[in-house]
């Protein structure tokens, strides 16, 4: 009875809902016809996937990530279901993934050499922009600098660091083979009653532990040594990448937001970790899980990049400095290593996608009824999303420019600027201060920058430095002689000055 007492423009518009939800309806069986073998029975629920994650060692906030994807619902929304498989030293990542028992893991940048020593693995994501492996001794045992390590014994995980610490060795001239270097037991008892001398570590993890049982750390950061790797490096293999391409990109995602959250929701994600099995037995608290949340933040550096970022260059350089050192071959190649997102076609992605663009052509002509409104929005979302682009546009802009600032004073100022070591190792100088000490970069690097030093001067300013780095201030300026070529006349330098910073986190670890 409605459609007679309508006027006619009313039953215009009837009719084209009516020839809408026809398409829509026909459009939707269609879809659902495509995507018809995703389901289960009766289709109620979609059949989700199931993939393993192994971890590298066993539950605590370092893989909060993968915790938060899994209970906050992200890999099921990903049609994924996921176990998650603590890790120990009887399950090492790269030949667990090799072997089939898992699709997904993490290592670290030893992945690389894995890489180029032929071994089709694939990396996903770099969750820690610099990795935090340390070497750890008892502060007692005065190992301050690698040269330290020389005669004494260290305990290292092959395939799980060991290959950044041995470079770190290296780079500062030190022969791995004049280090007694022992498989890794995984035990701080070892260290703490003097079986070794110094073992690896997470600069996240272990200290905190250590301390805990009344004995004070000290580390050495390989990045205060020029090696800066990435760490927890999530990968999978070759074959998971071309065989299941939707399913590696979709655990990819989930695993971002997960970490998303878990990075902005520590306490609750502590709270998470504390019902694990063995968890509360091996003697954390959720005061030490958030601790341990915190001391992450830097080497992940969630503020500045996005989680897992990697960059061809990085890897590049990794592999230059491994090959440098004669860790892997010189004639390498990094093909392959890192994720393409579109490495492969998966099939049913494309039936589902074909059945989805029918679909969505037909609410396209529902969505022509309001096209006014969702214009409007789309407008405004467009308008957002394109100042966001331009923002970080301009930041990316300005970090440029910053750094190439930094590089044209540091290389054109005419007072001399130079970075040393505690230990008097020549790190990086300019043209000026070759120029005033008379040396050459080659011969300041053989040599103990501290002998420049007036010898009347060296007290005091190993004095002060030494203050800096118990930490009783931040920096310090100061006037002292140096010792130049005979050649050159003798002066003063002005004004010396050094910075906590530069000692980075081997000041906070061991004075």
């Amino acid at each position: 009875m409605l459609r007679f007492i309508l006027s006619s423009k009313s039953s215009l518009t009837s009719v084209r809902w009516h020839a809408a939800g026809i398409a829509a309806l026909a459009a939707l069986a269609l879809w659902v016809s495509c995507v018809s073998p995703a389901f289960g029975a009766g289709g109620a629920e979609p059949r989700r996937e199931h993939v393993t994650l192994q971890l590298k060692w066993r539950h605590q906030f370092q893989f909060a990530g993968y915790y938060a994807a899994e209970a906050k619902g992200f890999y099921k929304d990903e049609g994924l279901e996921v176990t998650i498989r603590e890790g120990g030293p009887d399950r090492p990542p790269v030949a667990t993934v090799l072997g089939g028992e898992a699709q997904f893991s993490i290592g670290d940048s030893d992945l690389v050499a894995t890489r180029i020593s032929g071994q089709p693995i694939v990396a996903l994501a770099a969750i820690f922009q610099h990795s935090p492996y340390v070497l750890m001794s008892r502060q007692d045992r005065n190992i301050r600098t690698p040269s330290d390590l020389v005669g004494a014994k260290v305990m290292l995980s092959e395939g799980q660091g060991a290959i950044q610490l041995r470079a770190m060795l290296q780079r500062e001239g030190i022969d791995p083979k004049r280090v007694t270097i022992l498989p890794q037991s995984w035990k701080l008892e070892d260290l703490i009653a003097g079986e070794v001398d110094a073992m690896s570590a997470y600069a996240t993890v272990e200290p905190e532990q250590l301390r805990a049982r009344g004995v004070e750390p000290a580390s050495m950061l390989s990045l205060d040594y020029g090696v800066d790797f990435y760490g927890d490096i999530l990968f999978t293999t070759e074959a998971e990448v071309v065989e299941n391409p939707e399913r590696t990109a979709a655990f990819l995602r989930a695993t971002r937001k997960g970490w998303d959250y878990a990075l902005s929701h520590g306490d609750e994600i502590a709270g998470l970790i504390l019902g694990m099995d063995g968890v509360v037995q091996r003697g954390l608290t959720r005061e030490t899980l958030i601790r341990e949340a915190v001391a992450m933040r830097p080497f992940i550096l969630p503020d500045v990049v996005e989680i897992g970022h990697m960059n061809p260059g990085r890897f590049e350089h990794i592999a230059r400095i491994l090959a440098n050192l004669g860790l892997v071959r010189t004639d390498y190649s990094l093909a392959g290593l890192m994720y393409a997102p579109h490495a492969g076609v998966n099939p049913r992605l494309l039936r589902w996608m074909t059945g989805a663009g029918l679909a969505v052509s037909a609410v396209v002509l529902l969505v022509l009824l309001w096209n006014m409104q969702i214009r409007r929005k789309v407008r405004e979302r467009t308008q957002e999303l394109q100042a966001e682009v331009n923002h970080r546009t301009e930041v990316q802009q300005q970090l440029k420019v910053s750094q190439e600032m930094v590089q044209l004073m540091f290389g054109t100022a005419a007072t001399g600027i130079v970075m040393n070591t505690p230990d008097g190792h020549l790190l990086l100088a300019n043209p000026a201060y070759y120029a005033t000490v008379g040396y050459t970069e080659a011969e300041l690097r053989a040599m103990d920058t501290r002998e420049l030093t007036h010898p009347e001067d060296r007290p005091r300013y190993a004095g002060l430095r030494d203050r800096m780095l118990v930490g009783e201030f931040d920096s310090f300026s100061d006037e002292k002689r140096y010792l130049k070529r005979a050649a050159v006349p003798c002066g003063f330098i002005p004004r010396c000055r050094w910075c906590a910073r530069l000692t980075g986190f081997r000041r906070t670890s061991s004075p």
